[in-house]
């Protein structure tokens, strides 16, 4: 049997730790405008063609928008 399946698992749930750390990063330095940076460095990393950095970026900021709509309710 091949472990993949739990390795799949085990590097979504990295990269979800990644998100959520990041965005608390982008919040903590740019409070309200947090969304907003994590949209500029998504579009740098668009310019640079970096397909995981566009990746990522575009995920933290939407968890930057989660968390603000969870706050807002």
């Amino acid at each position: 049997m091949s472990d993949a399946p739990s390795e799949t698992i085990n590097v979504d749930r990295i990269w979800i730790t990644v998100v959520r750390i990041s965005a608390g990063m982008i919040i903590r330095d740019f409070g309200t405008d947090a969304y907003d940076q994590a949209k500029r460095l998504a579009q740098q990393a668009q310019l640079e063609q970096n397909e995981i950095a566009i990746r990522l970026w575009n995920a933290v900021a939407d968890e930057i928008a989660i968390r603000d709509r969870t706050k807002l309710q």
